[in-house]
């Protein structure tokens, strides 16, 4: 019971810091309450219908949505750090350089790629220790930074899952059937052109959430490297939570493409 009080109030602690200067939504007090983590246990679930407006109407609004819910979640929590400065070391001492080497090697990565992935986890790391005194702090800071990221990639899921049941069939099964005669060319193109539209969206959210997971992967190695002794098992929790939300979009772009089957 002890153990979970101080974990409750270790958690608290943090979210009223990056509270303070901004780096949470008021939507973050349940995990002041020891829950973050819980709604990623619970999986997506199904949402209200938007409306009782004509189908096609609705179709649109979703994909509003769609996009919209994109922007957020394809924008990493770094993204207002300067990009030209230097990585700063914080005001702990975090050693970046001991393990600069142990980021680069075995990596199948693009070089530049990868330089790119270390210089946003030094910087996005150095920023989260300037801002607490106790380096305890920095694991679980991070931690609610990707909760958020899994919070807003859940919302992605749940709507992008709605879009793709609109299509009355995947994009193999277009191709199929033009290539069969059974629809002329104006319907081929423009039900080819709804899919595509579809699957650029998913396939740009795959592609941004690869990456911020091998950055946030990257941040907990420069935190397990400083502090052998770091708690890393909430931020553990919600990387697994993350990659298991990237795999759905995955999936759900596999469907659209006919590559996958609806029931897989």
């Amino acid at each position: 019971m002890e153990d979970q009080d101080r974990e409750i109030h270790g958690i608290g602690r943090v979210v009223l810091r990056l509270a303070a200067i901004g780096f949470v939504a008021s939507g973050l007090g349940a995990c002041a309450m020891g829950s973050m983590g819980a709604m990623m246990s619970e999986g997506p679930v199904a949402v209200a219908s938007l409306g009782a407006g004509d189908e096609l109407t609705q179709t649109s609004q979703q994909r509003i949505e769609l996009a919209s819910l994109a922007t957020d979640l394809e924008t990493p929590v770094w993204h207002a750090l300067d990009a030209t400065a230097p990585p700063q070391r914080a005001r702990r001492g975090i050693n970046f350089g001991s393990v600069v080497g142990m980021l680069l090697t075995g990596s199948g990565d693009d070089a530049s790629s990868e330089t790119e992935t270390l210089s946003d986890a030094e910087r996005y790391l150095a920023s989260i220790a300037s801002i607490f005194d106790q380096p305890s702090d920095i694991p679980l800071a991070v931690a609610v930074d990707v909760f958020r990221k899994n919070g807003q990639a859940r919302r992605f899921v749940i709507t992008a899952r709605n879009i793709v049941t609109t299509h009355e069939r995947p994009l193999s099964a277009v191709n199929a059937a033009y290539q069969a005669d059974e629809m002329d060319v104006s319907d081929y193109r423009a039900e080819l052109a709804a899919i595509d539209a579809d699957r650029r969206v998913l396939s740009g959210v795959v592609a941004a959430m690869r990456d911020q997971r091998r950055t946030f992967a990257r941040v907990r190695t420069l935190i397990a490297a400083d502090q052998p002794d770091a708690d890393l098992s909430r931020l553990d929790t919600e990387l697994a939570s993350f990659t298991q939300y990237e795999a759905m979009v995955t999936r759900l772009s596999a469907e659209l493409a006919g590559e996958l089957g609806a029931g897989s």
